[in-house]
């Protein structure tokens, strides 16, 4: 991977990862600038979520998403398979946030109620994504 440059969201966990490796990396203060870099050629990787990806390639270049890929395996399963922690991305609510405790039950509850009812697996579906381990 050092042959190539990564782009990435400035603040990100995986920047200290990849400085250590060694790789390239070009910081942004936005997730849509990493976007536009990618489509101009002035990256040739962005870690970022990939439904947000997929979501801005639609706003950004509606018409050229045929440019667009996602590998394969994410970076956390990179990184996993090299040995270091597990990064999964979590809902994180701040304590000072007004009700935070009843805002994570409600959001836990509604998480499992669509999971149980299918609406999560037809979220996937329309957005092509396949969570399975």
């Amino acid at each position: 991977l050092k042959s190539y440059k990564f782009g990435s969201l400035a603040g990100e966990a995986s920047i200290a990862t990849l400085k250590e490796a060694g790789i390239r990396l070009e910081l942004v203060s936005k997730d849509s600038q990493n976007i536009m870099r990618l489509h101009a050629g002035r990256v040739d990787l962005i870690l970022m979520d990939e439904l947000l990806g997929w979501y801005l390639i639609r706003k950004l270049y509606p018409n050229e998403q045929h440019l667009f890929t996602t590998l394969d395996i994410t970076f956390e399963e990179m990184i996993n398979q090299s040995g270091n922690p597990n990064w999964d991305s979590y809902l994180m609510v701040s304590p000072e946030y007004p009700n935070a405790k009843a805002l994570t039950k409600r959001f836990n509850d509604a998480l499992k109620r669509i999971k149980e009812n299918g609406v999560y697996d037809d979220i996937l579906d329309k957005y092509g994504l396949d969570l399975s381990p």
